[in-house]
This record gives C-alpha cells, structure tokens and sequence, in this order.
C-alpha cells in the first residue's frame, strides 16, 4: 500500500459529501481507523469529515451542516484521506477540492 490515489472533487456547501474506497490490497482493515480533513493550501482545517471502515471499504462523509461553516471567501481547498492501521498511517487519497457556495448551481 504505497500508492497515493489523486482525484479532485466538487464540494457543495449544503450538501452531504460521500464517498467510498474499496482497498483491494490483501491487507486486514480490522481494528483501522480513518481521518480525512479539508484544508486551504495554508493548511487551515476547514472541516472534517466522519470516517468508518466495513470490510474493505472506507467511508466518508461530510454531512451538509459541517460544510456551511466554510467561509465564503474559500473557493479551492486541499483534501486526504488516511488510514491508521497498527503502528503506520498511509495516505490513500488526496487532491484538490472545489468549493461551491452558490446553491444555484448545485
């Protein structure tokens, strides 16, 4: 597990935020944990997102009350997902985010 997956994404505020990854690797999710934050490019959190794992898949979801504490002056913002297994955390995901304050266009 040493490949850092890269997808930017579109978050709208108001909006709840999900996604799934599945880990295909034969490596154990049991007793894993996750994060997952956005950031500006600073590196000021800007929300944080609720993780779970099941099997071999890693939730994540930033439910729609969370998003509306993001300033409007935020239009980019930086994302990663990681996974703490044991005594080593891996980053899985990372990428740039979009943020889309105008529900007019959600």
């Amino acid at each position: 597990m040493d490949l850092v997956r890269r997808e930017n994404e579109t978050l709208h505020i108001g909006e709840d935020w999900r996604r799934a990854y599945t880990i295909v690797d034969d490596v154990s999710l049991h007793n894993a944990s996750t994060v997952c934050k956005v950031r500006t490019k600073q590196g000021k959190v800007l929300c944080d997102a609720e993780t779970s794992v099941s099997g071999q898949t890693i939730y994540v979801t930033i439910p729609k009350d969370s998003t509306l504490s993001i300033d409007k002056a935020y239009k980019k913002a930086q994302y990663d997902v990681f996974l703490i297994l044991e005594e080593r955390t891996y980053k899985l995901i990372m990428g740039e985010i979009t943020i889309i304050h105008d529900v007019s266009m959600h």
